[in-house]
């Protein structure tokens, strides 16, 4: 279990790394966990800013952190929920609606470069595998 664990471990690194590169080659000034943020909002214009931290799996400290600097990139804008004050709701500014084109594009290009010599089913049953795995960790934290 162990050396499957690293093995995730360094595919998660070289999954990051294969983004940077493509952002640095496409001169797009963005962190990879800047660019996770914006994909949640290429996908929906107006989400929450909790959303963002779940979907994200990241503190909720580190991702205000991002939506600070975003916002100070002027690439996002912040907004307080009409329905509960405490919480933001996070959209795309204009100059952050200009790079969703491009930026959507270098995200498909890593996919599909990545998964072109991988068969399909290879994809689907490792998935299915990891989810047995994560379900075994959540059992752990379950126990008590």
């Amino acid at each position: 279990m162990r050396n499957l664990i690293y093995s995730i471990l360094r595919t998660q690194l070289a999954y990051r790394q294969a983004f940077q590169q493509k952002m640095k080659e496409r001169k797009i000034p963005l962190s990879f966990e800047m660019l996770q943020i914006m994909s949640f909002l290429f996908v929906s214009d107006a989400v929450n800013q909790k959303d963002i931290t779940e979907k994200s799996f990241k503190e909720k400290s580190a991702v205000s952190h991002m939506l600070k600097k975003l916002e100070k990139k002027e690439l996002i804008r912040r907004e307080e929920d009409q329905k509960d004050k405490r919480n933001k709701i996070i959209h795309l500014s204009e100059k952050g609606i200009s790079l969703r084109a491009e930026m959507l594009s270098m995200i498909d290009e890593v996919y599909n470069t990545a998964s072109k010599n991988i068969d399909s089913r290879k994809i689907a049953s490792c998935m299915e595998y990891l989810y047995e795995i994560e379900n075994a960790f959540k059992q752990i934290l379950n126990e008590k």
